[in-house]
């Protein structure tokens, strides 16, 4: 009986913790830049790419001129470009990143 009411007591404080884990994840705020749509420009760096920013704030480094033209005319619709996975420690980070435009 007494081994029933520990292996209870560890999981409710189990379920308890992830509650409260879950909880402060969702109340985390977002990863967010903030930019200005108005000031959005392109330019060619040659063969690194071409850059999309606000003269201030470099937001996406693009292939060609094509994609950067599209990625600005997104852009233009919103004023915060976000991250989820900015801060993942993996070796390859990069691939575990998600943005999103708001």
């Amino acid at each position: 009986m007494r081994t029933r009411t520990l292996a209870l007591l560890l999981l409710l404080s189990l379920a308890c913790t992830s509650v409260i884990v879950a909880m402060a994840r969702a109340t985390r705020p977002e990863d967010c830049i903030q930019y200005n749509p108005y000031s959005l420009q392109i330019e060619d760096i040659g063969d690194k790419g071409w850059r999309l920013s606000d003269g201030k704030i470099w937001l996406q480094v693009l292939d060609n001129r094509d994609d950067a033209e599209a990625a600005m005319a997104l852009a233009q619709q919103h004023n915060y470009q976000c991250f989820i996975g900015r801060n993942n420690r993996r070796p390859d980070r990069i691939r575990y990143i998600v943005q999103y435009w708001k």
